[in-house]
């Protein structure tokens, strides 16, 4: 019987995936999962979110990268949880262009990256030194439906002071205070660093 994608016989497996993964047993998880063909059942979307997310855990990306592919090759849409994870995972990588790919594969099924998605890609993007991709990013949120937080906001302007572009930096602050989103010490002291480093002290002070 099958229910949204689920194999309601597949369930008591999914469980000992959930377990296996939760007690460091990734691998005989995965054992579990590519054993199901044998017992003529399918792997179904909880199946594969389950062992993306503890695979994610046990820092072991490259498989869940391919679980993830595989998954979406499958039809089945990612959840959040393990979108965000694989994303993150990647970024945390400087694998930016493979996060970039990953999502739009996802995006081929529907599925519009959520707000931590998006932050992680931001991140990516400007530890890569593509500031201006960041930036054009940043500026298709709203199409989405999503809405810039105090995480986006810091990234962006840590990156603009770290290249010099101060005055694009307090243009992204000025932005953030217009909105109404709290201002919390990170850009401070992201602008503070900028100036210094220019030789701006009356201006470092000042923003302080």
């Amino acid at each position: 019987m099958e229910l949204n994608g689920c194999d309601s016989s597949v369930v008591p497996y999914n469980v000992l995936i959930n377990g296996l993964c939760k007690s460091q047993g990734v691998w005989e998880a995965v054992e579990v999962k590519n054993s199901l063909g044998g017992k003529g059942l399918k792997a179904d979307v909880v199946t594969y979110c389950t062992l993306v997310l503890g695979l994610c855990r046990a820092q072991e990306l490259e498989v869940a990268v391919k679980l993830t592919s595989e998954m979406i090759g499958l039809g089945f849409v990612p959840s959040e949880a393990a979108l965000s994870s694989v994303v993150d995972g990647l970024r945390k990588k400087g694998k930016v262009e493979d996060a970039f790919d990953l999502v739009n594969e996802a995006g081929r099924l529907g599925v519009v990256p959520n707000l931590f998605v998006y932050n992680a890609l931001i991140n990516s993007l400007c530890k890569n030194g593509k500031v201006d991709e960041a930036e054009a990013l940043f500026e298709s949120m709203g199409n989405k439906g999503l809405f810039p937080n105090d995480v986006t906001y810091s990234v962006l302007i840590d990156s603009f002071c770290k290249r010099g572009k101060l005055n694009v930096a307090l243009l992204f602050l000025r932005k953030m205070t217009e909105v109404g989103i709290n201002v919390t010490v990170y850009p401070y002291n992201s602008l503070i660093t900028g100036h210094c480093k220019l030789g701006k002290l009356n201006a470092a002070e000042f923003a302080f």
